[in-house]
């Protein structure tokens, strides 16, 4: 197998989140609602920046691409060697991440969609809470907390497993299904 690239700041659940989101989304130039005019956009800017998004969401974004791209070529039977993680990542940092570490890139992608849910306002009261003191701890905070709270759901997960896989044997058997290993 490989070894999984460096993690980035951003937690897996925000990664997941933008992977999703950019699945779903069709960026158009248009906007659909007043909100999103030129200071609903400045506005997203300013809570991009102080959230610190702009530098990590490119690097994130081309380290999940990298990684992604590294599995299916594992899956198929391909043994991964350190030069081909190099390439696919040096690869992935100027495709996605170039793309997706830009300002405007992400006032873009954002804007629309933080405009269905926010106004000018609330977007500038988020932004003020950010550079509190409250909100800084909390953007400071973010990563370790989330990765101690994956912790210990993989912990109660472990813990859970023997449980599980008595049980979904048990159901199997009952079932009439025997595993058989493909041939």
């Amino acid at each position: 197998m490989f070894k999984r690239l460096p993690s980035t700041r951003s937690t897996l659940f925000g990664v997941l989140a933008l992977v999703a989101t950019l699945a779903s989304l069709t960026l158009q130039a248009a906007a659909t609602r007043a909100e999103d005019g030129a200071p609903f956009r400045a506005a997203i800017s300013e809570y991009l920046a102080v959230q610190g998004s702009i530098e990590r969401m490119g690097e994130s974004i081309a380290y999940s691409a990298a990684n992604e791209a590294l599995m299916g070529i594992a899956q198929s039977g391909v043994e991964v060697t350190p030069p081909m993680q190099n390439i696919v990542l040096e690869l992935a940092l100027e495709t996605y991440g170039k793309k997706f570490g830009t300002l405007e890139f992400l006032v873009d992608l954002w804007s629309p969609i933080y405009a269905e849910h926010f106004s000018e306002k609330e977007i500038r009261t988020l932004v003020e809470f950010y550079q509190s003191p409250v909100g800084k701890k909390s953007l400071e905070l973010t990563e370790p907390i989330g990765e101690a709270g994956m912790l210990a759901v993989q912990r109660l997960a472990r813990e859970i497993a023997p449980s599980f896989q008595a049980q979904m044997d048990a159901k199997f058997k009952a079932a009439g299904i025997t595993l058989t290993p493909a041939p």
